[in-house]
């Protein structure tokens, strides 16, 4: 299983021709600015421009290598114009680039061509969390912090390692129990396959002598029906006891399957983070080698440990694609017995076309095209399945009787395969919604605008209000039982008059103090309304007005909470230093960094922060948190 997304960075190898130069990196000061050569040595032509001269620059995403840009660099051209650009092109934030040069990564503030005055720029991107981009900008600006991050990325890194050789030893047994049930499934389809075949080629042989040797007496023509009654007897059981191997066999491996799935992901996540820490380990390692604040000594150790680390991530990698290349190879052999005994079904089916209990339990997957225009036979089938209407033909998606029965079975999800007639039968839609309020989203319109069906989707799920008429998503009884069956999410629903009632909204934000995103402007000033919200979630004063989010009695009462709080304070108060005193305590040292620049070098505040690493003992859990997340909150 793959846990990737479009943007998701993953690790790649790094050029470390940067730390050549240990002796000179050792003796540069580390509040200076980089050299203005600095990896230089590396570039793909080498020719010095002017600063008159317009230089060409390549933007390359770094896991793909695709050409994300191509554009001309000035003498004034700085690294945040340059993300506005790439932004435009393919609506990749800012806050999110990550662009480095020859491994090391260029700030917003820096002007590209000071940092290389070549004829050609090649730079990488990578989209990584908010939250690093600002850690590395930080961490070049404050030598501590800087420091203090280093150790921090090294304990995750660590944790995130020690889960996934957790996850690798809990695979291995997990897979070979896999293996044990993928070759005993096997072997019993396998087998059962044969034993029906033989039965269906026995009756077909049967009857194929009966009709050709006609009998010659009374007797005669009794044994021979005897005969083939009992063929036909021994067939039938046969199909069942094959029916129930198969599912004897799917429960068998359903278990272990889905144990070892839900390891394959954990081992794959835990895999794909511990790459990116390394990763971010390697870009904090340039930035500080760059700045010169590590001895030679220091610049070594980082490079080999990086590199073990790189080995051996690289190593565990390929161990799970053979892990998973040697499951999919048992499961391959699984699927061609399934497959054979798909073949054995149709076998006896078409030995006994007319014995509709023998393929009834295969349902649509095994049956002749005619069988599926069959109505008691799919009436059977969705009955165990309400779902398998999907595949129902359209004649039988507009039966009154067979869409009612497939409703009830599938708890109303079946009603989006039900023809438009019956979409818009108000007796089949009321059912469905009683069943699960969301199967109003398959309603036809006429009868989601019908209250009482509306009424009955969000006593089941508050959030069906989505899905309701635009004149009852201002209903003020309707949106309340929303509201309170949704803890306070379905107000994002409502209509922008119920949205600015106070009453309705305060309920909403006492269930869930989030929700006050959704109220109106004027009630997001409200500061009885927002006290209330900040109360059950200290993350609400994100959603204040600024009028009180500079009202410190109530940012105190947040902080105390919640101490990242801190950062939706106004600027005045994340400048007071009683609340940033209250947000350390509760949240962490971390908290500093949100406060205003004035305190983040106090010499009392810094001695509480590491008052509070010193009293706080971390789990693993928290360990393995990532240091992105920690920095956001």
């Amino acid at each position: 299983p793959s846990t990737r997304t479009q943007w998701e960075p993953h690790c790649v190898a790094l050029s470390f021709t940067a730390l050549a130069d240990e002796s000179a990196a050792a003796a540069h000061d580390g509040d200076k600015p980089l050299p203005e050569d600095f990896g230089s040595d590396v570039a793909a032509q080498p020719r010095q421009l002017a600063s008159s001269e317009l230089a060409q620059l390549r933007v390359l995403n770094r896991e793909t290598g695709e050409l994300l840009l191509a554009t001309t660099a000035g003498a004034a051209l700085t690294v945040d114009s340059l993300k506005q650009l790439v932004e435009s092109e393919h609506g990749i934030p800012p806050k999110r680039q990550l662009l480095s040069y020859c491994g090391l990564p260029l700030c917003g503030g820096e002007v590209l061509r000071e940092r290389v005055k070549l004829n050609v720029i090649e730079l990488a991107l990578r989209v990584v969390e908010e939250a690093w981009t600002n850690a590395l900008e930080e961490a070049n600006r404050v030598r501590s912090f800087a420091s203090e991050l280093r150790g921090k990325l090294r304990r995750e890194t660590d944790n995130a390692y020690k889960q996934l050789r957790r996850h690798k030893a809990r695979l291995k047994g997990l897979s070979s129990e896999m293996n044990d049930r993928f070759r005993e499934a096997t072997n019993m389809l396998s087998a059962s396959s044969t034993g029906l075949l033989a039965k269906a080629g026995d009756l077909q042989h049967n009857r194929d002598v009966v009709f050709e040797v006609v009998p010659r007496s009374a007797k005669g023509c009794r044994q021979a029906a005897e005969e083939l009654m009992n063929c036909r007897t021994h067939l039938l059981g046969s199909a069942k006891m094959n029916g129930e191997v198969l599912m004897e066999s799917t429960e068998m491996l359903k278990e272990p399957h889905q144990n070892l799935t839900a390891c394959l992901g954990q081992a794959a996540s835990s895999l794909a983070t511990t790459r990116e820490l390394v990763l971010r380990e390697g870009e904090l390692m340039f930035l500080e080698n760059a700045r010169g604040r590590l001895t030679g000594a220091a610049s070594a150790w980082l490079l080999q440990n990086f590199e073990g680390m790189q080995t051996v991530l690289e190593t565990d990698g390929i161990q799970l694609g053979e892990l998973v290349q040697d499951l999919v190879r048992q499961r391959q052999c699984y699927r061609r017995a399934v497959a054979q005994n798909r073949e054995a079904i149709k076998q006896a089916e078409r030995n006994l076309q007319h014995d509709q209990d023998v393929v009834f339990s295969w349902a649509l997957n095994h049956v002749s095209k005619g069988r599926t225009l069959d109505r008691d036979f799919i009436m059977n089938v969705v009955q165990a399945n309400g779902e398998a209407l999907e595949r129902a033909p359209p004649e039988l998606r507009g039966d009154r009787e067979l869409v009612t029965l497939a409703v009830q079975s599938s708890a109303g999800w079946a009603l989006q395969f039900a023809s438009s007639e019956l979409r818009a039968d108000r007796e089949i839609v009321l059912s469905a919604v009683r069943r699960n309020g969301l199967a109003l989203e398959f309603a036809a319109p006429v009868l989601k605008r019908d209250r009482a069906i509306a009424m009955a989707a969000v006593q089941g799920e508050g959030e069906a209000l989505q899905f309701a008429g635009s004149a009852l998503r201002g209903d003020r009884e309707l949106v309340g039982l929303a509201v309170r069956r949704s803890a306070g999410w379905a107000l994002q629903f409502a209509s922008e008059d119920l949205r600015d009632d106070l009453e309705l909204v305060l309920g909403a934000v006492q269930a869930n103090g989030l929700a006050l995103q959704h109220a109106s402007e004027g009630l997001r000033g409200q500061r009885d309304l927002v006290e209330a919200a900040v109360k059950s979630n200290p993350g609400a004063l994100e959603f204040a007005s600024d009028d009180l989010k500079d009202d410190k009695e109530l940012v105190l009462a947040a902080v105390r909470k919640d101490g990242s709080s801190l950062r939706f304070a106004s600027h005045a108060l994340r400048a007071d230093r009683q609340i940033v005193q209250e947000g350390i305590r509760q949240g962490g040292s971390y908290v500093l960094i949100l406060a205003n620049e004035d305190l983040r070098d106090d010499p009392e505040l810094l001695e509480l922060c590491a008052q509070v690493r010193t009293s706080r003992r971390y789990t693993d859990s928290e360990g393995s948190a990532s240091v992105a997340q920690a920095w956001s909150e």
